[in-house]
């Protein structure tokens, strides 16, 4: 998984919800929080305006939950509203409080809060992000360069300044904790997200989609661990059979490839309820070709079965329209009790089917190797 899958992935992931929402959640007690200082600076210090301090923290709480619920049937566009909200909300804060109360009261650290969380939120491009960690570095170096020895409009003494710059000191502390939690949670989710699409795809790239049965693919590597497994002695044997029906292309000419799109579903249909009783896999080989592959079974019994099988879709009638189509196909298998090559195994069953087809049809032949 490269970056690009990795973000595109992450900017459709619900738990940007859940990281917008908990910003949301943040703002507004951290404006409780100022109000609830600043009333007390007023009463302590005798400010003059109570209101310049309070206002822009009501204004703030105000607007962050008009963003989230005016918003709420516009998932994506609220998450980035709310994302950028927060930038300048951090940016406006730091303007206020440091001419208001003073550099000395840790406002900055709002910045360097957010710029430490900027990349946590994945934009359309990641040029949104740095143009937002460019704004906020020059509005603290702006800052820096006014205010950091200038005397503020308002004076608190000593130990508010120390609660304000300790409580900011913690908060941009728990943020960056919390975040760093948040997207941590995210990027496991995105990957097991990825790797579960992952492992759908392959799966399917091992059945036939029309059918439902295992393809060739899938088939074709389930005999080589027989073969493995023969050669170890895990196994005594397996019989691999190859089946094709009877006149399929006259079927598909005279009733249409829909019909015979239904003739390949009955015949798996037919393979699939036939085998579960046994130890091995049907599958479709190709076109109107169909594989059985099952082990430890004695030559007689395989042979029984097999016929069983081609009898019962022999005996199968598909409605169409006002009449019912009889099916027949015809099997060549070989039994298979000593080491042999995957492509002899392969080479011979279908020698056997052609013969199978050519001496009338309908029948089932096997060889023993």
């Amino acid at each position: 998984m490269n970056f690009k899958q990795y973000f595109e992935a992450r900017q459709s992931n619900f738990y940007y919800e859940k990281i917008a929402k908990t910003s949301v959640i943040a703002v507004v007690v951290l404006q409780l929080f100022y109000i609830c200082v600043f009333c007390f600076c007023y009463l302590q210090y005798q400010f003059d305006y109570l209101w310049q301090l309070v206002l822009p923290p009501m204004i703030v709480s105000f607007v962050m939950i008009l963003i989230w619920v005016g918003l709420k049937n516009h998932q994506h566009l609220r998450i980035n509203t709310v994302m950028i909200s927060c930038h300048l909300v951090a940016c406006v804060l730091n303007i206020l409080g440091v001419k208001f109360l003073g550099w000395d009261c840790g406002f900055y650290l709002l910045i360097i809060m957010v710029l430490a969380v900027n990349y946590i939120h994945n934009f359309k491009t990641n040029t949104i992000n740095l143009c937002i960690a460019i704004v906020e570095l020059f509005v603290f170096a702006l800052l820096l360069l006014i205010y950091e020895e200038t005397q503020p409009v308002y004076f608190i003494g000593k130990i508010v300044k120390e609660f304000l710059y300790v409580s900011h000191f913690v908060l941009i502390v728990g943020v960056v904790i919390v975040y760093a939690k948040m997207t941590n949670i995210s990027r496991k989710i995105v990957i097991d997200t990825i790797e579960s699409k992952k492992n759908m795809i392959e799966q399917k790239g091992r059945y036939d989609f029309l059918t439902g049965l295992a393809n060739r693919r899938n088939a074709g590597e389930y005999l080589k661990t027989l073969i493995n497994m023969l050669d170890d002695k895990k196994i005594a044997s397996f019989v691999f059979c190859i089946g094709d029906i009877d006149d399929f292309k006259k079927i598909n000419d005279t009733y249409g490839h829909n019909f015979g799109d239904k003739v390949l579903k009955k015949i798996a249909n037919v393979l699939t309820t036939n085998t579960q009783d046994i130890d091995g896999i049907s599958a479709r080989w190709g076109g109107e070709e169909f594989v059985m592959i099952f082990t430890n079974t004695p030559l007689d019994k395989a042979f029984e079965h097999i016929d069983n099988i081609r009898q019962n879709i022999n005996n199968a009638k598909i409605p169409l329209h006002n009449q019912t189509i009889s099916l027949s196909i015809s099997f060549g298998f070989i039994y298979n009790e000593s080491s042999v090559d995957l492509d002899e195994i392969v080479q011979k069953a279908d020698e056997l089917l052609y013969k199978a087809k050519t001496s009338g049809k309908n029948k089932t032949l096997y060889g023993v190797m």
